[in-house]
């Protein structure tokens, strides 16, 4: 850029600079939160198709009983179409650390007597799953996710047992947290890329 008869060309080099620079998209997915699912995450550009990042959920619902769950992940995203942080298509994988508890502060057996006392129970394991989805991006770094896949849990069973020993709740690691651990997967997000 000339300026009274003074070339600064250090005006012009800083665009391509500040855009080559923007290499993370922090997303929240919307569609969780709907469900009362905090889903949150980063995305690092390593390649110009590859992303990778931490996601954390956390669930907690109070019907009944206090049913809670949550992940740590690491997601890998590659983009079928188009490149990481423009619009299109892509593929994800992801795979961590997953619990999910069941607990209540009062618990009636199943003869109708009530257990006194706190009563709760847990398990954990790893989470696994793949989602696709389409991505849309605008110059300003909004971005926009919708996508679909399916997750699998390590454990079964987390059962909360009265005090005449039969179940009087029972989650299952696909479906516990209102489907935070595990089974069919859907994802609306809206991420800003810095």
């Amino acid at each position: 850029m000339e300026i009274l008869g003074y070339q600064d060309n250090s005006l012009t080099a800083a665009a391509p600079l500040a855009e080559a620079a923007k290499t993370v998209n922090l997303k929240f997915n919307a569609l969780a939160a709907a469900a009362s699912i905090v889903d949150v995450g980063a995305d690092f550009r390593l390649t110009k198709r590859f992303t990778f990042g931490p996601e954390f959920w956390y669930s907690q619902s109070h019907i009944g009983f206090v049913d809670t769950g949550y992940a740590a992940l690491a997601r890998g995203n590659f983009m079928i179409t188009g490149q990481s942080f423009e619009s299109g298509m892509y593929v994800s994988a992801y795979a961590g650390y997953a619990a999910a508890t069941i607990s209540s502060y009062q618990i009636w057996n199943t003869d109708g007597t009530l257990l006194n006392g706190n009563a709760s129970a847990g398990n954990s394991g790893t989470l696994m799953g793949a989602m696709v989805g389409y991505q849309w991006v605008w110059n300003t770094g909004f971005n926009f996710n919708v996508g679909a896949g399916y997750a699998m849990s390590s454990f079964d069973v987390v059962n909360l047992n009265g005090a005449d020993g039969n179940t009087a709740a029972s989650l299952t690691g696909n479906t516990t947290g209102g489907g935070l651990l595990g089974g069919f997967k859907a994802e609306i997000s809206v991420g800003f890329i810095l």
